[in-house]
């Protein structure tokens, strides 16, 4: 089906979820965790009331992973902390997409805060094969002949219910040497999954 799913965050929280695991930011906000938020409110907002399976679900129940992580969130991130001056602070997370951990987990055909994105369930065979999968695999979401609907479908999302443990955490993909650098001072060799320094620009954009 899929290799891996990813998912998108601040360098600074990386040390807490190799200690906490991914959590979902309901479960975050309940116990206090810190942690340096760098999503969207609007979107958030409307991640908080979805219909699903004829009743309201709250998506932040669930630990969101993409697809495929060079899409339109990465960019705005990256847009927005370069001209902060800190782009390297950006970290993406390579999760292991097992299978087991699907039972209680969804599927968004698009970025799940979309009103136009379509829910299902992960376990769903006939799901996956509903997604895009021409703009999820594109290089760029600008190419494809629906730019906007492409840029929405690019974004596909995997929701893990509640939380996911450290041990699916493959690697942990960074801009610089730098950042890697700051990394391994926070938590020693010993702790930490694979590291790479994306310098061919895989998954980050250049």
């Amino acid at each position: 089906m899929i290799d891996s799913l990813f998912h998108i965050t601040h360098l600074d929280n990386v040390p807490g979820i190799l200690s906490e695991g991914l959590l979902c930011r309901n479960r975050i906000e309940e116990i206090n965790l810190p942690y340096l938020d760098l999503s969207d409110a609007a979107c958030q907002a409307r991640r908080s009331c979805r219909y699903f399976d004829g009743h309201s679900i709250d998506l932040h129940d669930y630990v969101p992973l993409f697809i495929e992580p060079r899409n339109a969130m990465l960019y705005r991130l990256q847009k927005t902390l370069t001209e902060a001056g800190t782009a390297d602070q950006l970290a993406i997370l390579e999760v292991s997409p097992d299978p087991i951990r699907w039972r209680a987990s969804l599927l968004a055909d698009g970025i799940a805060s979309s009103p136009s994105t379509s829910l299902f369930h992960a376990r769903d065979p006939e799901a996956w094969d509903a997604l895009d999968w021409d703009a999820i695999d594109c290089r760029s979401w600008m190419d494809q002949p629906d730019p906007q609907a492409a840029k929405r479908h690019k974004m596909a999302e995997v929701m893990v219910d509640d939380l996911l443990a450290r041990h699916h955490i493959r690697k942990v993909w960074l801009r610089t040497p730098s950042a890697a650098t700051s990394l391994r001072a926070k938590l020693g060799e010993d702790k930490l999954p694979e590291m790479v320094v994306d310098q061919d620009r895989s998954l980050f954009f250049s």
